[in-house]
């Protein structure tokens, strides 16, 4: 339950800053590529969430 508590957290910071790159609020860092890394993060969290959820379901047969 914790490992959500934090993963969403942060999770929800980069949903945050990334909703506020793409309409124009704010300024994340940007790699070299000129990618923003707020849209790196979101990615990042949003498939360790995922994997998580996928690792606890049981095996169903």
């Amino acid at each position: 339950m914790l490992y959500f508590l934090f993963t969403g957290l942060a999770g929800s910071i980069a949903l945050i800053a990334s909703t506020m790159q793409f309409t124009g609020y704010t300024e994340c860092p940007k790699t070299d590529s000129g990618t923003p890394m707020c849209y790196y993060s979101l990615l990042i969290f949003s498939v360790l969430v995922v994997t998580k959820i996928h690792h606890l379901k049981p095996n169903s047969q």
